[in-house]
C-alpha cells in the first residue's frame, strides 16, 4: 500500500501508537484494581500470541512488536539493564561521586534477582495456567 520512502513515516507512526499503548499497558500490571500482574505471562504467552495458520504479515508484526517492547524494557531504570546504568550515571553527574566498582556490581546483582524474579513469575504463570487453566 506504501511505497519505499513513504513506508518509512508510516511505520514511525506504528510504532510510536505501539510503545505509547505498550505504556498504557504497562501501567495495569500495577494497578491492583485491574490486576494486571496476574496476565502476565512468558515465552508460552507469547507463543499463543502468533496465529495457529502461518501468516507472515501476523509474523513480522508480531516480531517487531515483542523488539519494541523489549527496547521499551531495557529501557526501564532497573539495575542491570540499560535505564539502570543511566540512573546510576545520572546520580554521578548530580552528585559528583563516582561509585565503586563492587557497588555497582551489587546493584547489579539486584537487579538480576528482580529480572530473574519476574522471568520465573510470568513462565511459573504460563505453566500454572497450562495445568489449572486461567
Amino acid at each position: 500500500k506504501y511505497g519505499f520512502f513513504q513506508s518509512f513515516g508510516k511505520g514511525a507512526v506504528i510504532a510510536y501508537e505501539k510503545i505509547r499503548d505498550y505504556f498504557k499497558q504497562f501501567k495495569l500490571v500495577f494497578n491492583r484494581d485491574v490486576q494486571g500482574y496476574k496476565q502476565l505471562g512468558g515465552v508460552g504467552t507469547i507463543g499463543s500470541l502468533f496465529p495457529a495458520t502461518w501468516d507472515w504479515l501476523a509474523f513480522w508484526q508480531l516480531t517487531a512488536f515483542i523488539s519494541l517492547m523489549l527496547a521499551v524494557a531495557n529501557l526501564l531504570p532497573i539495575p542491570m539493564l540499560d535505564g539502570g546504568y543511566v540512573i546510576l550515571l545520572l546520580f554521578e553527574m548530580i552528585t559528583g561521586i563516582k561509585l565503586s566498582d563492587r557497588a555497582v556490581e551489587n546493584v547489579n546483582k539486584v537487579g538480576f534477582l528482580l529480572i530473574i524474579a519476574l522471568m520465573v513469575y510470568a513462565n511459573g504463570m504460563d505453566i500454572f495456567r497450562a495445568f489449572f487453566g486461567k
